[in-house]
């Protein structure tokens, strides 16, 4: 997994451009213009924290949305179509939530 992470932490520590791990030495990175770099451990660290707190906030965001069923849909639908104010209620609620976290993105 920390193999996974520094890979994405490379790559957006140098966004579009296009790199490979180097089959010799997997701590360098050769890029597309044949130039081999070896990113600081902290800034690896830095970007790899940054990437695993984005997951956490990704998760919670999945979380939230697969608790939004066809039944709660329903529930927030008009009072004529089969919904309630609970459940109207309850979808606001959600998301809010989900808007909070993907704020934090």
């Amino acid at each position: 997994m920390k193999h996974h992470l520094a890979y994405k932490a490379i790559k957006s520590l140098r966004s579009g451009a296009n790199f490979s791990i180097d089959d010799q030495d997997s701590s360098k990175v050769v890029f597309a213009d044949g130039k081999t770099t070896v990113p600081s451990d902290e800034d690896l660290q830095t970007e790899i924290s940054r990437l695993e707190a984005r997951q956490v906030i990704m998760d919670k965001i999945i979380a939230f949305e697969a608790e939004v069923t066809p039944r709660r849909v329903r529930d927030s639908g008009s009072d004529d179509a089969g919904g309630t104010q609970a459940g109207r209620d309850w979808m606001k609620t959600k998301e809010a939530a989900i808007a909070t976290e993907r704020a934090k993105l």
